[in-house]
């Protein structure tokens, strides 16, 4: 069967009894053993799905032979049948809310197809889960818990700190004050820290004034807060004394 090849090939059979009659049958046949075309696209750009990534939905999708039905699995989370178009594209939509069901970590998608002459294909592929829905900022108390910060306070360094929750491991924390970026990597159990110098705090104008701070993991994801202060630092009470309360 190996010395055929594929397409139209034909075969002649002789058949000759015991009288010496002989019987010629030819019989013309197609031979189709090539695997049907099947395969899938690279997932969200990268094969890393993050939680920003799930606002639109997202697409699985890939090439095959036109008008062949294609059994598509995603993990636990779906299994169907999609109809490759004309254009030899088929494709297989998820909601926002489907994704957010997913949890984190690999995920196995997997294609099939079986042609008209019973020849199977299939593929796979994974799908790294990153959405990190847990990420999310804890602040700690600053300058000594009630956000107001004095003159005497501003002549030593300040730390400003807390714990990312999620997954944090690596992740950048960016704070912004009075037009400054500062940044830390978050370590082990989520914390963070990060040192403002007097001289800095010395230049910061009296009044409320909006902390900033941003939590980046290492896929992409993000959380924020604000920290509302109270700098006091310039604006200093005075006193005097009349001649009167010196006698």
């Amino acid at each position: 069967m190996q010395a055929l090849t594929q397409g139209p090939n034909s075969a002649e059979v002789t058949l000759i009894d015991d009288h010496g009659n002989k019987q010629i049958i030819d019989h013309s046949f197609v031979v189709n053993s090539d695997l049907p075309l099947l395969s899938i696209d690279v997932i969200a750009t990268d094969n890393i799905l993050t939680l920003v990534e799930t606002l639109l939905g997202l697409v699985i999708g890939g090439n095959g032979e036109i008008g062949a039905q294609i059994n598509v699995t995603v993990g636990s989370l779906i299994s169907t049948t999609v109809t490759v178009d004309g254009t030899g594209h088929w494709s297989l939509n998820l909601s926002h809310s489907d994704l957010l069901k997913l949890a984190d970590g690999p995920l196995s998608i997997s294609a099939s197809v079986t042609d008209s002459d019973g020849n199977a294909n299939s593929v796979n592929a994974t799908l790294n889960v990153a959405l990190n829905q847990a990420l999310d900022l804890v602040l700690d108390p600053v300058f000594g818990g009630g956000g107001l910060l004095n003159q005497l306070e501003s002549e030593i360094t300040q730390v400003l700190s807390g714990t990312v929750l999620g997954n944090s491991v690596g992740a950048v924390v960016k704070l912004t004050l009075n037009g400054e970026i500062f940044s830390a990597t978050v370590g082990a159990g989520g914390k963070w820290s990060i040192n403002i110098e007097p001289g800095f705090l010395a230049n910061i104008p009296d009044g409320i004034q909006n902390i900033d701070v941003t939590v980046t993991d290492i896929n992409g994801n993000t959380a924020k807060d604000v920290l509302h202060l109270d700098i006091v630092t310039h604006n200093l009470p005075s006193f005097g004394l009349l001649e009167s309360d010196l006698w």
